[in-house]
C-alpha cells in the first residue's frame, strides 16, 4: 500500500497544472490544432526577428563582444531581438523533434484521446517556455550589457589569438562548471520542501514529457539552471565571445532533445521525469554528464536498481 505521504505527492503532482491560473488561460487562447499553432508562432516569431534585425548593432570585433550596446535604446532592441532568436530556435527545435517523435501528438500511434491530451500538455509547456525564455534573455542580456565589460577577462582574446588549444579548455572548464551548477541547484530543488512545492514541482508535473518541456519551468527555475548558469564560467575563465554563444545554443539543444527522450537523450534525463517518484525518490541531476550522478550515488541504471539510489 502507498503511504499517505506518497498519495499526497502523487495528488500533488498531477494537480499542479490544473491550479496553474496563467497555463488555463493560455490553453483556451491557443485552443487550435497545436501544429497550426506552432507553425504561426514561428512565423510570427522570424517576422519579428526580422524586423528588428536593421536595428541589431554588430561588433566590430568579435573577439571582444559579439553585440554593440552604447546606451539603453540598443539595450532594448538587442533585448527583443535575442527573445524572438532564441524562442524561435526553441519552438523549432522542439516542434521538430516532437513531429518525428512516434509519441508526439503527430503518431498516428495514439488514440484520439491521448492526442488529444499530448496537444494540451505542449500547450501548458510553451506557455510555460515562452514566459521562461524571456526572463533567461532579459537576464543574458542585461549581463551582456551591465557586467561583460567589467569582468577581468573582458576583451582577452582582443591581443591574443584564439586557438584550437583555447577553444577545447573552454570546452572542458564550461562543460564541468555549469554541469556542477547544474547538478546542485537541481537537486536543491528536489531536496529542499519549499523549493520543490513551491518551483520545482511545476516542472515535474509532466511525467511524460515533450521537447517542449525543456524550458516549461517555473520562472525562477529556469533562470537559476539557464541563464545564470551558463555565466558561471566566465566569471573565473577566459572564453571566446563566439565559442560562449555556441555553448549557450548547444546546450539548450541538448536539453531540448533530453526531453524528448530519445537518442538525444545521451544522459537520460527522461527517466528523471518518467521513473522519479517524487520529491526525495529521484535520480540523474546531471546536465551532460553522469559525474556528480556517480559520485554522490544518484545514478539511474535499471528499474530493479531504483529503489536503492541513495539520495
Amino acid at each position: 500500500m502507498k503511504s499517505r505521504s506518497r498519495i499526497s505527492q502523487e495528488k500533488q503532482i498531477d494537480g499542479t497544472l490544473d491550479n496553474l491560473k496563467l497555463n488555463d488561460n493560455l490553453s483556451s487562447i491557443f485552443d487550435v490544432h497545436i501544429g497550426t499553432w506552432i507553425a504561426g508562432l514561428l512565423s510570427l516569431l522570424s517576422l519579428a526577428a526580422a524586423i528588428s534585425w536593421p536595428y541589431v548593432k554588430l561588433s566590430r570585433n568579435f573577439s571582444s563582444h559579439l553585440l554593440e550596446m552604447k546606451n539603453v535604446n540598443d539595450y532594448f532592441i538587442i533585448n527583443f531581438f535575442v527573445f524572438c532568436s532564441y524562442t524561435f530556435q526553441y519552438v523549432m527545435t522542439a516542434g521538430v523533434l516532437e513531429y518525428t517523435n512516434p509519441k508526439g501528438f503527430a503518431s498516428k500511434k495514439l488514440t484520439d484521446e491521448d492526442r488529444e491530451r499530448r496537444k494540451r500538455q505542449i500547450r501548458k509547456e510553451l506557455g510555460l517556455g515562452i514566459i521562461a525564455m524571456l526572463i533567461n534573455t532579459t537576464y543574458a542580456v542585461t549581463w551582456m550589457y551591465f557586467v561583460e565589460p567589467y569582468l577581468w577577462n573582458a576583451g582577452f582574446f582582443v591581443k591574443r589569438r584564439y586557438s584550437l588549444t583555447w577553444f577545447l579548455l573552454d570546452v572542458i572548464v564550461y562543460g564541468l562548471i555549469f554541469d556542477t551548477w547544474f547538478y546542485w541547484t537541481h537537486r536543491a530543488l528536489h531536496e529542499s520542501t519549499y523549493l520543490w512545492d513551491k518551483i520545482h514541482v511545476i516542472h515535474h508535473a509532466f511525467k511524460a514529457p515533450s521537447a517542449f518541456c525543456q524550458d516549461a519551468v517555473h520562472p525562477l527555475e529556469g533562470l537559476v539552471q539557464g541563464a545564470m548558469g551558463h555565466y558561471v564560467a566566465p566569471i573565473f575563465f577566459p572564453f571566446h565571445p563566439i565559442a560562449l554563444a555556441f555553448f549557450g545554443l548547444f546546450t539548450s539543444c541538448f536539453a531540448i532533445a533530453a526531453h524528448d527522450g530519445r537518442m538525444g537523450d545521451l544522459n537520460h534525463h527522461y527517466a528523471h521525469h518518467s521513473k522519479g517518484k517524487g520529491r526525495l525518490h529521484n535520480f540523474n541531476y546531471g546536465l551532460y554528464w553522469p559525474l556528480w550522478d556517480w559520485i554522490c550515488n544518484t545514478r539511474y541504471h535499471d528499474e530493479s536498481e531504483t529503489k536503492s539510489i541513495k539520495n
